[in-house]
């Protein structure tokens, strides 16, 4: 071989070699192992992920003011109850309206511990496919998975521990109320049945959304890892845009 093809099969070389070492191409995160994590040892590190933040939204939601306390979390009035609200706070009700409010966020709050349970049988039962593109997706992807598989199957028992906790927590009763100074709402059985509708919904989206969180802590901050197969994985995770950049890694 010449020498003009001796340097172009070293050129030719050089750019495989820095093509095979480059990161993937993605905006999301990506395990730097040299050897291919096991299936299930990635499937693991995501059910103890959504575990640690069925724990963490547990502890938070079911506390005193879990839910009216955080603007992000707190369960605002149905749609359907904004006018009525609106002429009971120009007529001296806004009280009423008030309590309805926080009946609804006392509703979710106590039914914080069941709906644990229920979201922690709902992990269980889920089948995990494709661990790894989970793994590296954006800083809620295991979220986005586990929110994907489970709403539609715990809705509905998710609404019955609503409708379990609205009595205890003032709800029929603070409805009452309102209802007595604004005849022209529905029926009592019906608004009813549409603020526990509303309340599931909401509180259903604020677990998810804490859960959410706790990824996010998890694949950032080393010290809030605290189980083996999350600490063993996202202790191999980079976040693409910093490895491309030259940043240290977040993950690690």
């Amino acid at each position: 071989m010449n020498r003009f093809g001796i340097v172009i099969l070293t050129l030719c070389c050089v750019a495989l070699a820095t093509v095979a070492a480059a990161p993937p191409s993605k905006t999301g995160w990506f395990i730097d192992d040299d050897k291919m994590l096991q299936e299930n040892t990635l499937g693991f590190a995501i059910t103890e992920t959504v575990q640690a933040g069925i724990a963490t939204a547990q502890k938070q939601l079911a506390a005193d003011g879990g839910f009216a306390n955080n603007p992000a979390l707190r369960i605002p009035l149905a749609a359907s109850m904004e006018h009525a609200a609106e002429s009971l706070r120009s007529s001296d009700g806004s009280a009423l309206v008030d309590e309805l409010i926080h009946s609804m966020n006392r509703a979710a709050e106590q039914a914080a511990p069941a709906a644990a349970d229920l979201l922690l049988d709902a992990l269980n039962d889920l089948q995990i496919a494709d661990p790894r593109s989970i793994i590296e997706g954006a800083d809620d992807q295991i979220t986005q998975f586990f929110r994907t598989a489970t709403r539609e199957l715990i809705e509905q028992s998710f609404r019955q521990l609503i409708h379990d906790t609205m009595e205890s927590a003032g709800v029929s009763r603070a409805l009452q109320q309102i209802q007595d100074r604004v005849k022209e709402l529905p029926d009592a059985q019906a608004l009813s049945a549409e603020l526990e509708l509303h309340i599931a919904g909401k509180a259903l989206d604020a677990w998810y959304h804490v859960i959410a969180e706790q990824e996010a802590l998890l694949r950032k901050d080393v010290s809030a890892r605290r189980t083996t197969m999350v600490m063993k994985v996202f202790g191999m995770l980079k976040k693409a845009g910093d490895a491309v950049s030259g940043q240290p890694a977040i993950g690690r």
